[in-house]
């Protein structure tokens, strides 16, 4: 009777162990679980942020070219009003020197 008991106790005991380890085992197999989710929520936003990095660089460079077309653009109009100019002046240089060779054979 008495081993008897003895022996329930014992298992009680170890049945008691097995489930406090099990127990044990889930929470850390929990908190496991929760630092892989937490790290792949970091790592999603991490990403979500470079995404964004990348898409503000990509409309500043847009921007920047755009505003290059413009000014690539202004600096032709330039260039064209320059060569007119400097067209007119020639043809007046040439005007004037025809006259002046006119009047030094007259």
């Amino acid at each position: 009777q008495v081993q008897d008991d003895l022996d329930r106790a014992i298992l009680c005991v170890e049945r008691y162990e097995v489930q406090a380890h099990e127990q044990e085992v889930a929470r850390g197999v929990e908190k496991e679980g929760r630092a892989e989710e937490e790290r792949k929520a970091r790592e999603e936003e991490e990403s979500r942020e470079l995404v964004k990095e990348v898409e503000e660089r990509e409309r500043a460079a847009r921007v920047k070219v755009e505003q290059l077309q413009e000014e690539i653009a202004s600096n032709r109009e330039y260039i064209r009003d320059l060569e007119e100019s400097n067209i007119s002046l020639q043809n007046e240089v040439r005007v004037e020197t025809a006259e002046s060779a006119r009047m030094y054979q007259q």
